[in-house]
């Protein structure tokens, strides 16, 4: 009888460590500090007078802090914003640190890589180009250009002056002629030359103006011949 007892003391003593144990490694896990590597997107703050040609979108975030905050973490909240409201032409280099990285509360951030970028900046400007027609294929048998026109035959460009420079004009996208045999608009984008560049209006009209031609019949000269 004592013997029963004593292994079912034992038996609860082993119950109650194992509980204690489960509570001790849980209790204490919260406070448990986690490292964690993200991708973050970067916003820069530039001057509206200039444009900047060539950017870094996403760079390497090192954070730390509470194992359950670094685990469930969005890595959508983290983001690098720089300020470059002093920029100028040319080309720059500038330093990333934690004072540059925004992300929640509870986590501290550790480092970014890389620690220095370079940023290269041209002028914005704004200028009126012409729009030229493409047009691909052949009319319908039987049919003939009379005319093409863009309306408006001009769109307003904004981009980097050293791309503008280069531009001298834009085209619309293919318009196809192939089956059509009577005067026709169609309503096209225009191509945007370069990523930098904005186009307004995005789309323009082009009208071809069609007609069939008149078939030859044999022996009709001569007929109006002998009539006359």
């Amino acid at each position: 009888m004592k013997d029963e007892s004593s292994r079912l003391g034992l038996k609860f003593l082993s119950v109650a460590l194992a509980i204690a144990l489960w509570f001790a490694v849980n209790l204490s896990r919260p406070n448990q500090q986690s490292q964690r590597l993200v991708e973050a997107s970067v916003s820069y703050n530039t001057p509206q007078n200039l444009v900047l040609m060539d950017r870094v979108s996403e760079v390497e975030v090192w954070l730390r802090g509470n194992e359950a905050a670094v685990t469930t973490l969005n890595p959508q909240m983290v983001g690098v914003l720089l300020d470059l409201s002093e920029a100028r032409i040319g080309t720059m280099e500038v330093r990333l640190g934690p004072e540059n990285v925004f992300s929640p509360e509870g986590v501290e951030v550790i480092s970014v890589e890389p620690t220095v970028i370079s940023l290269e900046f041209d002028y914005r400007e704004q200028r009126q180009l012409p729009v030229r027609e493409v047009l691909e294929g052949e009319p319908a048998a039987g049919a003939r250009i009379i005319s093409r026109k863009v309306e408006p035959d001009q769109v307003t460009v904004n981009g980097p002056r050293s791309v503008l420079e280069r531009t001298r004009s834009l085209s619309t996208e293919p318009v196809h002629l192939d089956t059509h045999a009577l005067t026709f608009e169609q309503s096209v984008a225009v191509q945007v030359p370069h990523h930098l560049i904005s186009i307004q209006p995005t789309k323009v009209t082009v009208r071809v103006e069609l007609e069939l031609e008149t078939p030859d019949v044999p022996g009709a000269e001569e007929g109006s011949a002998e009539t006359s």
